[in-house]
């Protein structure tokens, strides 16, 4: 078995429908697969994996998926490496470690949520769902690994603080 890990070198944009803004995306995790592979055909999985990503990020944009939502869908992104990855002739079992925006876009984000609050666009309860971006809200899930948050401050499954 062979296992790798791979990143977004470059950040992929994501239009967020709902604040009406683009955010810049950054992702990485780990690639298995059982053959032996070469350097060259790790570069071509890469490849794919990452043209999967950013696909698996488009549809999410066309579904009007908010940013805040992202980590929700892992597993569908996931999902669409795959079948990325499949089609260019790889075996490989993809798995996405993190997926985050950039601080200039979490920024960018929240002032496009303050300014929908403020022009009446967006209810404040739909605000304050789990954002998290935020150290004041408390996510849903962990935005490292996509599991559902419990009740301490750190993901049950990968550690990870989620406050």
């Amino acid at each position: 078995m062979t296992r790798f890990p791979w990143g977004t070198m470059a950040p992929i944009p994501y239009a967020d429908a709902k604040y009406n803004v683009t955010v810049n995306m950054r992702a990485n995790g780990m690639i298995e697969t059982e053959a032996d592979i070469d350097e060259n055909q790790k570069i071509g999985i890469k490849a794919a994996v990452l043209l999967g990503l950013a696909d698996g990020l488009a549809k999410l944009a066309s579904q009007c998926i908010p940013t805040e939502q992202i980590i929700a869908h892992k597993r569908d992104i996931e999902e669409t490496i795959r079948q990325k990855v499949s089609s260019a002739g790889y075996d490989t079992r993809v798995t996405i470690n993190s997926i985050t925006c950039d601080e200039a876009s979490r920024n960018a984000l929240e002032e496009a949520k303050k300014k929908a609050m403020t022009s009446g666009t967006v209810a404040p309860a739909a605000t304050a769902s789990s954002v998290a971006y935020s150290s004041a809200v408390r996510p849903k899930f962990c935005p490292n690994c996509g599991s559902p948050a419990g009740a301490g401050n750190f993901c049950t499954n990968c550690g990870s603080r989620l406050i």
